[in-house]
């Protein structure tokens, strides 16, 4: 590139005699490619940047909050803690029940006499 500049510059203005771009052109062809460049690491260190406020703002957020949020889980887990241990409870009476249910309907299905209609104990009169 450099050599092309060089011998544009031994060139007239502008277009040079073999058809090559002039001196002007090669080194505003440069300039912009040295600003395209620059701007490029420009708006990626600006991008790092924002990153880092983001994540730093992010941080200090959490460290902020963070004895708060503690202090509020171990509220919902003392208030809560006897409601679990009742649901625990009542799941298993629950079972239990269930299970009574099924092995009534076991025995009723194996055959068992059926009731009888009349009294068991007969009254004369």
């Amino acid at each position: 590139m450099l050599i092309g500049l060089l011998k544009a510059a031994n060139h007239a203005p502008g277009q040079g005699s073999d058809g090559k771009a002039g001196p002007a052109k090669v080194l505003r062809d440069l300039d912009e490619q040295g600003t395209d460049r620059s701007r490029r690491n420009q708006d990626k260190m600006a991008a790092e940047k924002r990153q880092q406020a983001v994540t730093e703002c992010t941080r200090r957020t959490r460290d902020t909050w963070k004895p708060f949020v503690e202090d509020v889980r171990e509220a919902i887990v003392a208030e809560t803690r006897d409601q679990v241990d009742l649901d625990a409870s009542l799941r298993r009476l629950v079972e239990q029940l269930q299970q009574a249910v099924a092995e009534g309907g076991a025995l009723l299905r194996a055959g068992t006499e059926p009731l009888r209609s009349e009294p068991l104990l007969r009254t004369e009169g």
